[in-house]
């Protein structure tokens, strides 16, 4: 059976969740109007049924996850996600730059530094500095071409990311689709 990559993705999380849903209990609770012996070998018995069943899914699973680590290697998916956190990376270090504010007119600055160097009185409190943003606004117009830049690489990577795990696909194993089709998975 081929499924494209999305689909195998789907598959490992539905397998993972049915994972989640088997018990595993080692003790069992007999009370008063069981019969113990019964009551035993049933808990065993299922016991021994999910162990089973693990063990099959567990096989299934890394059957999916060996072929679709094949076929990312092949598509360089793994070099597209890498480009595409380092995309994520540079927007969260430039956003905050893009949206600073721009530097203080140096005439004004000046003027601020005068006035506190001429001040009469002798305040604990006064401000005896003056604060001002380092960019330009020309730093500020770069800072937003490249927030605008890596934007649009991103939606690009990640379109071309959909268009690769939906075009490549994957044989499933015979075995593996028949432990997914057991387990109601397909």
């Amino acid at each position: 059976m081929q499924v494209s990559l999305r689909k195998a993705n789907a598959l490992q999380v539905a397998i993972n969740e049915a994972l989640k849903g088997l018990e595993f209990k080692a003790d069992v609770s007999i009370n008063e109007f069981q019969n113990p012996a019964k009551e035993l070998d049933n808990a065993l018995a299922t016991f021994n049924d999910n162990v089973n069943r693990r063990w099959n899914l567990i096989s299934a699973l890394y059957d999916i996850r060996t072929k679709v680590a094949a076929a990312n290697a092949a598509n360089n998916i793994d070099g597209l996600l890498a480009d595409l956190a380092r995309l994520e990376k540079d927007l969260v270090f430039f956003a905050p730059l893009a949206k600073a504010n721009a530097r203080t007119d140096i005439k004004i600055i000046q003027g601020k530094l005068e006035k506190i160097a001429n001040r009469t009185e002798d305040s604990y409190y006064a401000k005896a500095e003056v604060e001002t943003s380092i960019f330009n606004e020309d730093n500020l117009t770069q800072f937003r071409t490249y927030i605008a830049d890596f934007k649009k690489k991103k939606q690009a990577l990640q379109d071309k990311l959909l268009e690769v795990n939906v075009r490549t696909t994957v044989e499933l194993a015979s075995g593996t689709v028949e432990v997914l089709k057991a387990e109601d998975i397909i």
